[in-house]
């Protein structure tokens, strides 16, 4: 058993030295606001390995928990007590349930002989759902042929031809939001054919009773991770966690103490054997630097907003075999400044709306719904949303500012993408990211004469 200084956690196989949600004796103190990043670090470094439980375990709990509740001969009350090696697979609910006996006796009687049945085996499930292979998605080449590398090394890392340490640690996917990011790793799984274990980093945060249970939902995706290695550890929404550089008020201490909590697991590499992280973001700007630094995430990926061809795979992809015969490249033009979800979710509702009319679905429901949500905009503010991205990409690029990579119209306005580069925080750095974000305006006033009031996607200027 893994005893963590903030929480005891008792598995099937270990003793239960305290009830959850309450700090066991002796394993450190419980966090607090007041503790440094240095006490913290000290305190999730304690562990306490136990063995399964035995006889000898038992009966010194016994001696303690149930004292002359009957006469105490230990070597005739050690005979009436369960094998040591069936004792060590006792269920800690059935073990719980022993211990309420009044006598010692009582726990003896109620404690099974035998070890637990074996359940009868069953069909083993899929170990990811369904869906496309990552030679099928429509993601950049450089992604995709990076992933491959890393399926075929941990592939060979489970047949023993490759060392642990010889394999990329993690990788962090960077992209607007309904690109593809969950699906990217999904599908690295399944060409693989390997575990997929998925965890939110912003699932209960600000919501749990203190830091233990928060980062004891992450630790345990560790560990079914490294228990299903070689496996997919996806952690998403990285950039939901703050930024210790950043962090102000009330919450800060929680921040620091939880980023600090989360460098541990994920530094522990010799500890997770076959297990590639997986991190994604859609504001990479957001991340605490210690978290995506070499050794944490080896890469860096960035994934755009699909063009007019990807666009077309993402509608054959999810049509499947209907609508045999369709246009998918007018659709895809028509659907530029789209996500991949906000493909699959035009499809439903065109869908929907067939269904509403009694109608087959057809073409023109799907035309009809992508062109409701598609941009009409006069020519005029087409040119001046042109010129404003302009603006922005042609100073990014002159300055010390991550450099263009992307200028594009979505179905709100548009939006220029910028390479996922760590910010080296120096005076240039900034003066040119102040720059690049006011050029956008000032390439109005040079080539219109005038400002508009107002950028109609609040993602312009990002």
């Amino acid at each position: 058993m893994r005893i963590s200084s903030c929480r005891a956690r008792p598995r099937s196989t270990g003793w239960p030295l305290c009830p959850p949600h309450s700090p066991p004796t002796g394993c450190g103190p419980t966090p607090n606001a007041a503790l440094l990043d240095d006490d913290l670090r000290a305190m999730f470094d304690q562990h306490l390995t136990l063995p399964p439980l035995s006889r000898d375990i038992l009966i010194a709990h016994l001696e303690e928990s149930h004292p002359g509740t009957d006469p105490f001969d230990e070597d005739s009350f050690r005979n009436a007590l369960p094998k040591d090696r069936v004792l060590g697979q006792q269920d800690i609910l059935g073990l719980i349930r022993a211990l309420r006996a009044p006598t010692a006796a009582g726990v003896a009687a109620k404690l099974p002989h035998k070890p637990p049945a074996k359940a009868d085996a069953q069909p083993t499930p899929p170990r990811v759902s369904p869906g496309p292979s990552l030679a099928a998605l429509p993601i950049p080449a450089d992604l995709k042929q990076m992933l491959t590398q890393v399926g075929e090394d941990l592939l060979a890392w489970k047949a023993g031809t490759l060392a642990w340490p010889e394999i990329a640690r993690g990788a962090l996917l960077v992209g607007p939001p309904g690109v593809g990011k969950t699906e990217t790793g999904r599908a690295l799984a399944r060409s693989a054919e390997i575990a997929f274990v998925e965890c939110s980093l912003s699932a209960g945060l600000g919501q749990d009773a203190h830091l233990g249970e928060s980062l004891g939902r992450i630790q345990a995706a560790f560990d079914r991770a490294k228990a299903e290695a070689p496996s997919i550890l996806f952690l998403d929404e990285l950039d939901a966690v703050g930024d210790r550089a950043t962090s102000r008020g009330s919450n800060s201490g929680y921040e620091r103490r939880f980023i600090a909590g989360l460098n541990e697991m994920l530094d522990g590499f010799e500890g997770r054997e076959g297990v590639f992280v997986i991190g994604t973001a859609n504001h990479p700007e957001l991340i605490d630097r210690a978290l995506v630094r070499a050794g944490r995430f080896d890469r860096v990926m960035r994934i755009a907003l699909p063009d007019r061809r990807a666009l077309a795979q993402i509608l054959h992809r999810h049509l499947g075999d209907a609508l045999p015969g369709t246009d998918l490249d007018r659709l895809a033009t028509a659907a530029i400044g789209a996500s991949g979800a906000d493909v699959a979710a035009a499809i439903r509702a065109a869908r929907g709306l067939a269904r509403g009319r009694r109608e087959t679905f057809a073409e023109a429901h799907l035309t009809e719904v992508i062109g409701a949500t598609h941009r009409q905009d006069p020519p005029d503010l087409i040119r001046r949303i042109a010129i404003h991205e302009a603006g922005h990409a042609i100073v990014a690029s002159c300055l010390e500012h991550p450099a263009p990579v992307r200028i594009a119209f979505t179905a709100d306005g548009a939006e220029t993408t910028y390479a996922a580069t760590a910010n080296p925080g120096t005076r240039a750095a900034r003066d040119g990211r102040l720059a690049a974000k006011m050029a956008g305006r000032a390439a109005e006033l040079l080539m219109l004469g005038e400002i508009a009031e107002g950028i109609r996607n609040r993602r312009a200027d990002q």
